[in-house]
């Protein structure tokens, strides 16, 4: 899955390093998959080591790395097939995305469940070409157009909170010029 979709396999800079632009990454199959194997956990149990993995999962990824998937293949009781969880970076998927990911998925299982070799239909749009028409839509005469419309906005009012931190660490980012891709 994470080899037939090049938005799992991306690795983003950290701000400064390089020339900004995300890049294929190699990724780890040994680091991609963890077992979580709760079958001598008791109920009580269970709900702190799932806690716990998912925290794991969630602090593993890591855009600088590549790292932006993690699937944790929970196993119960013996005899249960067991549960497959992902997580993955917001940066790689978005709710379209995770339809067309997880159609994947289910096809690949359907033909290893069969024994059958996974064949998965080609990309419709390989990612090269969506992000080259993304950033011509942004370089368009209307976007352009509109850029003054959205970089112009007032500051949003901040919103109540009942029990604010004592202290604050985030700074509201700063007003940023558009600048080409």
């Amino acid at each position: 899955m994470v080899r037939h979709h090049e938005a799992l396999r991306l690795r983003f800079p950290v701000r400064g390093e390089e020339d900004g632009h995300a890049r294929l990454a190699e990724v780890s199959e040994e680091t991609l998959v963890r077992v979580l194997d709760l079958s001598a956990t008791t109920a009580d149990d269970r709900v702190t080591a799932i806690a716990e993995a998912m925290d794991r999962a969630s602090a593993g990824l890591a855009p600088e790395r590549g790292a932006l998937v993690q699937a944790t293949l929970v196993r119960f009781e013996d005899g249960n097939p067991g549960e497959l969880w992902l997580t993955v970076h917001d940066l790689a998927l978005d709710d379209r995305s995770w339809s067309i990911v997880l159609g994947d998925l289910n096809t690949a299982y359907r033909q290893c469940s069969a024994g059958e070799p996974v064949s998965l239909a080609a990309v419709a749009t390989p990612l090269h070409s969506w992000a080259r028409a993304l950033a011509e839509q942004a370089h368009s005469d209307e976007m352009l157009d509109q850029a003054g419309v959205w970089l112009n906005r007032p500051s949003p009012t901040p919103l109540p909170v009942d029990h604010p931190p004592a202290s604050t660490t985030r700074t509201p980012p700063a007003t940023r010029s558009p600048r080409p891709c």
